[in-house]
């Protein structure tokens, strides 16, 4: 955008609007961990072969179609016998809801993994990476920003599990585990990690995280996971008033 549009606009200062629910996720997840992350648009970056951080195998299960982890030892079990793939798929299940193991309990997506292992402020190596791209992708847009003459200010808009209580409750019931299994949270974790790249790159920030909580109905900001039109509307006289 920044390079085929904002040239035509000729702007001041170029908002980022930075989602906190999977933005951080995305910049792993859409990028198969960094592997596909161009350098044309990211000149620094350099591909991830760390095996620590590579994506889980996964098959459906055969009755309800979800993604399912391939079993240290027995996949070839899984892959070769439906019923020992539900048997063992289900047994993960089992398991993994009683450790808490969201990279388990959300193999094909992992937006839940990022999101809440944010808010875990987990430090494993898929979590390095994940703030080391988002850090990456973030100098080379400031840089392409000053090229052009202009200001670059990051917004954070928070996801709702962080400012609707009822949504949070929903998410850790739908997810089958204990609140207390997923230990200590800090749900304000996901905007400090960006404030904190900002701040060593000298981008101006703002996290509307706590405007939002204190929105008469927080709920009515979201339509599922993403922003309504109200909610949009909310943000935008947020930063029309930076």
């Amino acid at each position: 955008y920044q390079r085929y549009v904002a040239g035509e606009l000729r702007p001041d200062v170029v908002v980022l609007a930075f989602f906190n629910g999977n933005d951080i996720r995305d910049n792993m997840v859409q990028t198969s961990n960094g592997e596909i992350l161009s350098p044309a648009l990211v000149g620094d970056f350099r591909v991830t072969r760390n095996p620590a951080i590579r994506s889980l195998e996964i098959v459906p299960d055969p009755l309800s179609g979800a993604g399912v982890p391939l079993a240290s030892g027995m996949g070839w079990i899984q892959r070769s016998s439906l019923l020992g793939r539900l048997l063992i798929g289900r047994l993960t299940l089992l398991l993994a809801r009683q450790q808490a193991d969201l990279r388990q309990l959300d193999p094909r997506n992992l937006y839940h993994y990022y999101e809440i292992g944010l808010f875990q402020e987990r430090t494993d190596p898929t979590f390095v990476e994940a703030k080391r791209l988002t850090l990456t992708c973030l100098r080379r847009l400031e840089e392409q920003v000053k090229e052009d003459n202009a200001e670059l200010l990051v917004v954070a808009i928070p996801s709702r599990n962080q400012v609707d209580p009822e949504a949070w409750s929903r998410t850790v019931d739908e997810l089958g585990v204990k609140l207390e299994a997923l230990g200590t949270l800090n749900m304000d974790a996901p905007g400090q990690v960006i404030r904190e790249s900002c701040r060593s790159l000298g981008v101006p920030f703002v996290d509307l995280t706590q405007a939002f909580r204190e929105h008469p109905d927080p709920a009515s900001l979201y339509l599922v996971t993403h922003l309504s039109t109200m909610g949009h509307t909310f943000t935008a006289e947020h930063i029309e008033h930076l």
